[in-house]
């Protein structure tokens, strides 16, 4: 279980030493009754009962980019890494999301096959709508196998004005058939200028 923790968490920052990240004390962005704001991006949620922060840092040619751990303490015990960065002038917010949304399910599953051959989008998971903030959100589920087990990656994309903000986890199918409605919750009370 620990190493498709750790697989998760690393998920957006695999080539970044540790001399390139910035790390975010974890006293800076949490609140009470499990919330979270980052001051600095304006980003804030609110994550389950029984999770935890466990790591958070900024990295990128210009540390733009910021990851945290989020981590289940019971079990199953996997994590999710939440991800988010501004948009900038020269990766504007298009005015079309839906269609960045299906742009970013394309060009994911791409990017993974380069890693992972048998890496492939549920098309039928693909799932458009919009957060109780009142934000566009699209989540979808991908699957790869790892040896002889079969691992999903759920993502969660919701987006600002300004930002956007990403969730990604990894694990098994039942891992994230037992988890899945924890992480909607918590990407539910997104808060991104």
């Amino acid at each position: 279980m620990l190493s498709v923790t750790i697989a998760a968490f690393v998920v957006f920052a695999p080539a970044a030493s540790s001399a390139e990240q910035i790390e975010v004390p974890l006293s800076r962005v949490q609140g009470p009754n499990n919330a979270f704001l980052d001051p600095e991006y304006g980003v804030s949620l609110t994550y389950p009962e029984g999770w935890e922060l466990n790591r958070g840092f900024r990295w990128g040619p210009n540390h733009e980019q910021t990851t945290f751990g989020i981590r289940r303490t019971r079990r199953p015990a996997i994590g999710t890494s939440l991800f988010y960065q501004k948009f900038s002038a020269d990766s504007p917010r298009p005015s079309d999301i839906k269609a960045w949304f299906r742009d970013s399910f394309t060009k994911k599953e791409a990017a993974k096959k380069s890693e992972k051959k048998d890496y492939q989008n549920l098309p039928a998971s693909l799932v458009f709508g919009t957060t109780s903030t009142g934000l566009p959100r699209f989540s979808y589920v991908a699957m790869f196998n790892e040896g002889s087990r079969t691992l999903v990656e759920y993502y969660v994309r919701i987006a600002g004005k300004e930002s956007y903000v990403m969730f990604i986890t990894q694990g098994t199918p039942e891992d994230l058939d037992a988890i899945r409605a924890e992480i909607d919750a918590m990407a539910d009370t997104v808060r991104v200028p």
